[in-house]
């Protein structure tokens, strides 16, 4: 059970957000996050706020990620649960 949280845990997760927020932050045409978050002002120009969600999505985000990747991979942090006993 121990294997299966750690690979859940420290790979699968990880892994399945890195490639979301590549993909919501790279492939997905702009426009269309402008029309589904509504974060564009009537002037037609986005607001701060979706200019902050277009940097983290695309930069900070996936660097944050990609840093728990590498501490799992040189074994510097388990992010699966250890129960006593």
């Amino acid at each position: 059970m121990s294997t299966l949280d750690h690979f859940a845990a420290n790979w699968m997760l990880p892994m399945g957000g890195f490639f979301s927020t590549r993909f919501v932050g790279w492939a997905i045409d702009k426009k269309i996050c402008e029309d589904e978050l509504r974060l564009v002002g009537p002037d037609g120009k986005p607001k701060l706020t979706y200019r902050l969600f277009r940097f983290f999505i695309e930069y900070a985000a996936p660097l944050a990620i990609l840093a728990m990747i590498l501490a799992v991979i040189f074994m510097v942090k388990d992010f699966s649960l250890s129960f006593p006993g």
